[in-house]
Order: C-alpha cells, then structure tokens, then sequence
C-alpha cells in the first residue's frame, strides 16, 4: 500500500519505520526540522558547538519498553542521566531537593521552621498512601483531592503541584485541575511514590537528533519539511493529501495523522461526527522554553542545584517556572552552565539568552480521559488513522506504543 504519515514526532517517526518495512510510506512534517519534540539545538559556547536536546531528554528502562525496544533495534546508544528535583520559592531561603536529607535541609534554618518540617512530613505520608491507593470511585481532581484530605498549604504549593506541573509543563491552576485517578495511575507506574529504589534514567548519547536521523534512513518513500498539509480528503478509492495550493495533492491508500489531536481536526475534510466529537476534547497549551546560561533561574544555594528545578514567586505562587540543568542532564562536554527555562516569570539577561522555541504540550482534564477511551472507535474510518501521545500521558512511550497499537487497525 501507499501510506502517508502526517507528523514526524516520535509517533509519526516510529509509525513511519514499521510501516516501511511493509509499504510505500512518505513522511510530511509542517516545521523546519524532523523529530517534533526531539529537537536538538547546536549551541555556541565559548566558540564551540555544543548540540543540547531542548524537548525530549530522559527515559527508562521500566516505564518505556516500546522506546527501549525502538532504540535497541536502531542500535541508539543510551547513556544513565540524572533526574533530581528542586523547589525554590524565588528571593527566599526556602529551597531545598531531594537528595537525602541534606538535599531537603541544604537551608539548616528550615530544620527550625515548622512549616517547613510540616512540609517534610507530608511527603513522607502522602507518598506512603497514595502508593497503596488501589482504585477511586470519584471524578474528582487533584486539587479537590488535596483540600479534602487536609494536607498542609506548603506541601501543597512548594512541593506537589510544582512536581506536577513540572511533569507536564502546565501551570500550578491547571495543575490542581488534573484528575485525581490520572495523577494517582501515573506516579503509581512510574515509581515516583517510593523515596528510594527510583528507576534509573537515561539520555541518548550524542543527543536526540541521532535517532531521528537514523529512522529517516529507514522510511521506504519520501519524507518533506516544510510541508503543510492543508486538507485531507477521502474518496472511495482512497485518501488525497492536499499540500500548498488547493489543486496540490498526493494520492494514497490510507493515511496516518500523527500530529497533536486539535491539528488532526483542523485537516480533516469532513470529519465524521465521531472524529469531531472525540478530538475535540483534547486540548493543548503552548510553552516559551528559554535556553540560556544565566543562573538567576536557579536556586540560591548551589547544594540544591538539580535536574530539574522549579522557582515559585513568592508574592504570586500561581507563578511557577521550571528550569531544566542541561549540562546535569545531558552529561555536557562543556563548563559553561546551559539552562532551559519554561515560560520564566522573572527575567533573563538578554545577552545569555541562546534561543527561544515555543512547544506545544497536551493538557489532560476529565474530558480528555473520557475521549481517550473512545480514540478506538475512529480508527481506519474511511482509511484514515490516528496514534499521537494524546492516547495516553502525554510522553514518547504514549506516542509510540500508540502508533504500534494504531498499526494493528491498518487492515481492519
């Protein structure tokens, strides 16, 4: 068969590699570069080139398999990287991270703050119960779940809904809104309950850009850049790809959309009703990400440094940023500190700044988990097929496990 693929994130990517090997598959990617959020950047650093990842970064071994798979086949080396956490409220002495105990009392003030030690408590208690939380009967939301429970302001605002938010690139009110049921599933499967014995992650070396380079080798057809597709018509014969001017169009026997749900909508000629009802309830939200080398984004103390730091601004804590380290991260060759900082509500010296790229992440409410259930039912309609992380959390396992499982439709 002729086989589009809309979309060359890791969905469309791993889509695109398995079908070739049966079919004439060609890749359409609408941006300048392939990969969606595995996006490498050539940096200059001292008048050298220091290629960073700046969407995907980390993954593992346990909640992975379908990546860990995908990479073994392409023989991608993988190198363990760090995943530490931070808390800082911005202009404060209140930060701390969670390596050990030292990590949680880098400030020794805090051992003497009751709140604070509140705070620590807390982590200790919810983590122990919400691991053994089998199942819930209410559609509540994280937020709700938390009031209900009493559990204190500050485990609340400087711990929890940062982690959150941290996760899924979301503000700390968007946050509060996430299903309870959806944030209990997911920190149950990755292991973010237990104090110790985490998996360990890892990066892949020589960054992100190596993968996607090697599976474009691999597509049996074309792959194009820059190259939007405009509408997607199905006759009954087939489907048509329309590209540049409305007369422009490629013809297919099916078609695979592999692009954010609300963008598989929008190029789609006459969605049938279940495909309007159903994507319709995935919504998006858009993020600056910031890479630059000014650590007026990190905390005060150096001993609290981690991966992943998220700054609260203490006058306002519906203002949260989150600043990825790379170089801790990354294992980067290179002295100069690199940081990624999503949506900063404080300012960046102009002159660190190294670039600026917005991303789009999904935003998962009741909704959407109802809809994620029904994603089966328009499947192979009409020769069209969907796989996108939106069947799932919203991360590089979702995406390709479900472009394995949108597969096992094609000949339905």
């Amino acid at each position: 068969m002729r086989i589009a693929v809309i979309g060359s994130g890791i969905s469309g990517l791993s889509a695109a590699q398995k079908l070739s090997k049966k079919h004439h598959v060609d890749l359409f990617e609408s941006e300048d570069h392939f990969g969606g959020h595995s996006y490498t950047l050539d940096t200059l650093i001292n008048g050298k080139k220091v290629p960073v990842d700046i969407g995907f970064i980390v993954f593992n071994h346990e909640t992975y398999p379908n990546l860990i798979n995908f990479f073994n086949e392409l023989k991608i080396e993988i190198e363990k990287s760090d995943m530490s956490f931070s808390v800082s409220v911005k202009d404060t002495n209140y930060e701390y991270c969670g390596r050990g105990l030292n990590g949680i009392f880098a400030n020794k003030a805090n051992l003497f703050n009751l709140k604070f030690l509140k705070m620590f408590f807390d982590i200790i208690n919810f983590y122990k119960k919400c691991d053994q939380i089998k199942s819930l009967n209410e559609e509540i939301t994280l937020g709700e779940f938390l009031e209900k429970n009493k559990w204190s302001k500050n485990f609340i605002n400087f711990h929890l809904i940062p982690m959150v938010s941290a996760i899924w690139s979301m503000p700390p009110v968007e946050a509060n809104q996430m299903p309870i049921k959806f944030f209990l599933k997911f920190f149950q499967n990755h292991g973010l309950f237990k104090l110790k014995n985490r998996p360990q992650w890892y990066t892949v070396t020589n960054r992100s850009r190596t993968y996607v380079e090697k599976v474009l080798t691999q597509i049996s057809g074309e792959y194009f850049k820059n190259y939007k597709i405009s509408s997607i018509k199905r006759n009954k014969i087939g489907v048509q790809v329309y590209y540049g001017a409305s007369n422009e169009f490629f013809d297919y026997d099916k078609v695979v959309i592999a692009t954010h749900a609300d963008d598989a909508l929008k190029i789609l000629s006459e969605p049938t009703e279940d495909e309007k009802k159903i994507l319709s309830n995935f919504k998006y939200k858009s993020n600056l990400a910031v890479i630059h080398t000014d650590d007026v984004c990190m905390p005060n103390n150096k001993k609290v440094w981690s991966s992943w730091n998220s700054s609260v601004d203490k006058s306002d804590i519906s203002k949260s940023s989150l600043t990825y380290w790379l170089n801790l991260l990354q294992n980067l060759k290179t002295e100069k500190n690199i940081f990624l900082t999503l949506n900063p509500f404080f300012e960046i010296d102009q002159k660190k700044i190294l670039q600026k790229v917005t991303f789009t992440h999904p935003y998962f409410d009741q909704d959407a988990l109802n809809n994620q259930k029904l994603l089966k039912e328009i499947q192979n309609k009409r020769n069209v097929l969907f796989c996108g992380s939106y069947f799932g959390y919203g991360f590089h396992e979702d995406g390709i496990k479900s472009s394995i499982n949108m597969i096992e439709n094609l000949n339905d």
